[in-house]
């Protein structure tokens, strides 16, 4: 919104001031602020008037604080006005400049906020469901079709650039390492499980960095993803309620209330819901190898029902000390109940006759309580910006999954019971941090601080067998074992940012320790571990050609520690075809990533394109072997060097007020240059991936609003195969209601049921073939209901945010 004002702004200033003469002489200063909040106001316009006629002599418009200054001012009498969109126009009078006088500084101009413009503001912006911005991409859940129904995966998946595959794992521009936030900061809570239980009307946005500072944690090759969750800001008594219930198959339904008071220095909230959810989902896999000469052909068919329950809560609350110091609380509870029940079905042939057949029963009870405490105390000095930030988060998840396996073998009398606990795991997450922000000048700040993310996990895996259907079990003791984990991170970080005319650089460097401690209780298995000391240097430059154009280019280094069940070292028995098992010896990948942007923004059109090149050293990747028993072992190793080129392009388009299209797409291509001893010492292999979206928002009259999303994978290329194209239309109609206080959605989630996994491995070089499909009830009917209540006043003093114009900062630590 704002870059189309500034945009409007300099067409109406250099259309005027074209034909003013040429003037010389002394200069205007000042500061606009807002009478609301004091704070300075961006891109405010400000004109110089001839007193004697009204005309337009000279303008310009406020820096990033406000700040103005209008230069070559000859002797005369003048008037000024200053105005800015959704504020009343203010006009100082008599200004004076005499023979000979250089400067005149107006000191502090004050402008008041005008209701009415500032509501047609709000209108307009609706629009603007996906941003392009200078450090980071916004998707705008809370505007977009995403918040009609579903839960925060749904929501991510409307997101250009995120890809969520059939077992929700998450994706961003084709890579699955990449970090995902929850306000600002990761969770012990693996992040798919908890947007699984968070209704997407919850989220008011998520934020895609590609290639963040050294501020920031370097984990994840790809970037990072920040869901933002809703908060309430204003005074008096106020809240949400948001209601949605989606049918095909299954039913999913969500109920949440938000609550919001604020008196004097205190402010209260709290964040109330609760939802259940069913979905249907199987597959089909086949494979085919050849031992001793003989032919194998084995077949797999599944088909699951999942049903889920939870209930979350969250709370906050913050005291204004004074207009320099904030303290804050919060917490959140989660619970989730889960079943899922299923049959496979598994076929062995030998030489083209059944040599085993079989039906595996699945009956799965799981729970995943969680919790997270945070708090912490914001510090402002003389200068605002001048800052001292000290925030400690603490999370804890524990997740229990009782997996009862019957297996029948129609040929034989004996029928197998298992009673399966894994993976259950307690996990707890502790994270602290100190930043410090120093403005030198009005140029130049200086950033630094101490992070630090301490993690611990107990994973037990528990298998006990029985042969008459479950009157009694013996456990596999050969089998079963617990991991105890922990992981100690300690980071040091210093940036420092200048801003040079057009040219603007930010240089930054962080230092960490790790330490792990890895140890398997039983067997007799040795502890392993892997501590490490490495630097993250950073530098992002930007060119700012001229109001409309920017060119950035910028250099991190990333690392993309293993997770616990990548290294777990616990066999996945639950499919006789296909096992998991975690490798212990995986080391960290280290990654340079190298990222060329450009943007232009016009007046119905914007352009954000970038290329960017990652240099991935001791890359990790899934890896599938066939062990002496013919079954399908599932790892991950590590190799040596790849090397990912890749580009991506959003544009934006608005053909009139109510009608605004985005369109993004991406293309990467990787090589891995030197292959791990087990594939071939001197092995190159490429492949590749591509994706486009198209979303349509139409804000029609009477407050309806129509919203189309398409989105196309196309073939990916990976290590042992091709996985195949896959796509889908999500439609929207939205209409505001009970005096725009309330909303009413109707959404349809894959309209022609095509977000279908599919894999096919070819033939390889050891004639064995693999191909594998699978799907899930993507098609879903959602119906939805939203209700404002209560006082909309904006307060005057909020707890500040962690967001500032030399890049990559997030919002999020503004949560309640």
């Amino acid at each position: 919104m704002r870059f189309l004002i500034l945009i409007l702004a300099c067409f109406t200033f250099q259309i005027s001031i074209a034909n003013s003469p040429e003037l010389k002489g002394s200069t205007i200063t000042g500061k606009v602020q807002s009478t609301a909040d004091n704070q300075g106001i961006e891109f405010a316009t400000i004109s110089l008037h001839n007193t004697q006629d009204s005309s337009l002599v000279s303008g310009t418009i406020a820096s990033t604080d406000g700040i103005f200054s209008i230069t070559d001012v000859s002797e005369g009498k003048y008037y000024l006005r200053v105005g800015f969109i959704g504020f009343k126009t203010k006009t100082i009078s008599d200004i004076g400049i005499s023979k000979g006088s250089k400067n005149l500084d107006l000191g502090t101009i004050k402008i008041e906020p005008n209701v009415e413009q500032l509501k047609e503001v709000e209108i307009t912006s609706e629009a603007h469901v996906f941003e392009t911005q200078i450090d980071k991409k916004v998707f705008n859940v809370a505007k977009s079709g995403a918040s009609v129904g579903g839960n925060g995966l749904d929501a991510l998946r409307e997101v250009p650039s995120v890809e969520v595959d059939a077992e929700d794992n998450i994706q961003l521009r084709g890579q699955s390492n990449v970090r995902i936030f929850i306000d600002g900061r990761p969770s012990a809570i693996p992040a798919n499980q908890l947007l699984k239980q968070l209704p997407s009307s919850a989220i008011e946005k998520i934020e895609l960095v590609t290639n963040p500072s050294a501020k920031f944690d370097p984990e994840g090759m790809s970037g990072i993803i920040n869901i933002i969750l809703k908060k309430e800001n204003n005074s008096g008594f106020n809240g949400s309620v948001d209601l949605s219930t989606g049918m095909w198959y299954n039913t999913r339904n969500n109920l949440s209330t938000t609550l919001n008071y604020r008196k004097n220095k205190l402010n209260l909230s709290a964040t109330l819901g609760g939802g259940s959810s069913g979905f249907n989902y199987g597959g089909t896999s086949e494979r085919t190898y050849t031992v001793e000469g003989n032919d194998i052909v084995q077949l797999s068919e599944e088909e699951n029902t999942s049903k889920n329950q939870s209930f979350f809560t969250r709370f906050g609350a913050d005291y204004f000390a004074n207009d320099k110091t904030t303290y804050y609380v919060s917490g959140g509870l989660n619970l989730n109940d889960g079943r899922r029940t299923g049959t496979n079905f598994f076929d062995t042939k030998t030489n083209g006759t059944s040599t085993t057949l079989s039906s595996l029963y699945v009956d799965n009870e799981s729970k995943s309580p969680s919790y997270n405490l945070n708090g912490g105390i914001q510090k402002k000095f003389d200068d605002d910006k001048h800052t001292l930030d000290v925030d400690v988060n603490y999370s804890s998840n524990k997740n229990t999954n009782d997996n009862f396996y019957t297996t029948f073998y129609p040929n034989s009398l004996q029928n197998d019971d298992y009673l399966y606990q894994s993976p259950n795991s307690n996990a707890q997450n502790l994270i602290g941090k100190i930043d410090y922000v120093l403005p030198i000048n009005d140029s130049t700040t200086f950033e630094a601080g101490f992070h630090t993310t301490i993690e611990q996990q107990d994973n037990e895996q528990y298998i006990a067998r029985s042969n008459d259907l479950g009157n009694s079990y013996q456990a596999i003791d050969s089998v079963n074992n617990v991991l105890d984990y922990q992981q100690s991170v300690y980071a040091l970080y210093a940036t420092y940012g200048k801003q040079y005319n057009k040219f603007g650089v930010k240089l930054g460097l962080r230092a960490e320790q790790t330490l792990t401690d890895a140890n398997l209780q039983k067997n007799n298995v040795t502890p392993f571990n892997n501590d490490y000391f490495k630097l993250f240097p950073s530098i992002h430059l930007s060119y700012k050609q001229n109001k409309t154009t920017e060119y950035q280019i910028s250099y991190s280094r990333r690392i993309n520690r293993p997770r616990t069940w990548q290294i777990n070292p616990f066999r996945d028995l639950s499919n006789p075809f296909t096992q998991f098992l975690g490798n212990p010896e995986l080391q960290p990948e280290l990654v340079n990533v190298f990222e060329l942007g450009f943007m232009k923004y016009l007046e119905k059109f914007s352009v954000n394109a970038s290329v960017y090149y990652r240099d991935i050293n001791d890359q990790i990747r899934r890896f599938l072997f066939t062990d002496s028993t013919g079954v399908s072992i599932v790892t991950n190793r590590n190799f040596n060097g790849s090397a990912l080129l890749g580009g991506e392009l959003t544009l934006g388009y608005t053909p009139n007020k109510w009608w605004r299209l985005n369109v993004n797409a991406n293309y990467w291509h990787i090589t891995t240059q030197r292959g791990d001893a087990g594939l071939g010492q001197n092995a190159n292999y490429g492949n590749y991936g591509y994706g486009a979206s198209l979303s349509s928002n139409m804000r029609l009259k009477n407050g309806w609003m129509l919203m189309q999303n398409i989105r196309y994978n196309g073939a990916m290329q990976v290590l042992q195969g091709t996985i195949k194209p896959r796509g889908g239309l999500d439609l929207v109609i939205r209409k505001n209601i009970l005096k725009d206080k309330g909303t009413v959605g109707l959404r349809m989630t894959d309209v022609f049921f095509t977000r279908q996994f599919r894999f096919d491995s070819g033939n390889t070089a050891d004639s064995y073939t693999f191909s594998n499909e699978r799907r899930w009830e993507s098609r879903f009917i959602y119906l939805s209901f939203n209700y404002n209540f209560g006082k909309q006043i904006k307060g005057k003093q909020r707890r500040r945010g962690k967001n500032n114009s030399s890049g990559d900062d997030f919002n999020a630590p503004d949560m309640q």
